[in-house]
């Protein structure tokens, strides 16, 4: 019996520490908050201009420059996570928009690109085609009662996204914010059941849950150099973007809370096992 309970206390003690060591998953080390079930990521963002036609596509693609807090986020080797964004127009008056659908892919490179030494075109193509399917997210609809108040607004009153800009003179600038759902029809079905945490409300009526919450922040003081001297960005600082062009660099933040490690919880539950058995034994 003696030999059995120091047995399960040295488990316990395993599972106690797990959550301070690495929690890799698909290829990418969520550290210590992952562990504790935590994520947050920022990423840089390039993303085109819209003018507001119904049904007109938003895209997007960038860096994911940090990861919990981490640059070096690869659990083993060189590599990085990227992605890319669809989402298409509901409604817009003038500097507002919304948002109805929206799907976020993320990809898992194997070294650092430079994503402003080549055109946009070029970036997009990169990520799409020669780096491995890591995650899919859908946008989850939401309500946003300080957005619905702003003056002038008359859209729907819930979106997957939401922005605010304004062009003034030669300067663009947007913020967003929008929710998302992890999808299991694309990626890696490691990391779509590791952040599928259901833990952001929406703020609907009949409250549900998201997975992912998303803000961004972007102008078009710096951009692609390689979209300006080409057709991609050259109305970008002027008083007519046109709507497709690449206007916009910035950043992106997302965050959600994640399921917990496996091998934590199955140690976990293998102390209590182990425990338990102790206890009936010294009842008999």
């Amino acid at each position: 019996m003696k030999k059995l309970v120091a047995t399960s206390i040295a488990v316990m003690g395993m599972a106690v520490s797990m959550p301070s060591s690495a929690n890799f998953i698909g290829g990418i080390d969520f550290g210590a908050l992952g562990s504790a079930g935590l994520h947050l990521e920022t990423a840089t963002l390039a993303e085109t201009f819209v003018d507001g036609t119904v049904g007109e596509h938003l895209l997007g693609y960038g860096l994911v420059t940090t990861l919990n807090g981490s640059s070096s986020y690869c659990a083993v080797g060189t590599c990085s996570l990227y992605f890319t964004f669809d989402y298409t127009v509901s409604s817009f008056n003038g500097s507002q928009v919304t948002f109805d659908k929206g799907d976020v892919n993320l990809y898992r490179g194997a070294a650092n690109i430079n994503l402003l030494s080549q055109d946009s075109n070029a970036n997009w193509a990169t990520i799409t085609t020669g780096m491995t399917q890591w995650l899919h997210l859908k946008g989850h609809t939401f309500a946003d009662p300080i957005f619905d108040s702003a003056s002038g607004y008359t859209g729907p009153l819930t979106y997957v996204l939401n922005g605010n800009g304004n062009l003034t003179g030669a300067s663009l600038s947007e913020s967003g914010q929008g929710m998302l759902d992890v999808q299991y029809d694309w990626g890696m079905l490691d990391v779509a059941a590791f952040l599928d945490g259901n833990s952001e409300s929406d703020n609907m009526l009949t409250p549900g849950l998201a997975d992912v919450v998303l803000t961004t922040s972007t102008n078009n003081k710096v951009l692609n150099p390689f979209d300006q001297s080409g057709p991609l960005a050259d109305s970008c600082k002027t008083r007519t973007p046109q709507s497709g062009d690449w206007c916009l660099q910035g950043t992106m933040n997302a965050r959600g809370s994640v399921i917990p490690e496996p091998a934590t919880l199955a140690l976990s539950g293998l102390a209590l096992l182990g425990l338990g058995v102790a206890r009936r034994r010294k009842q008999d």
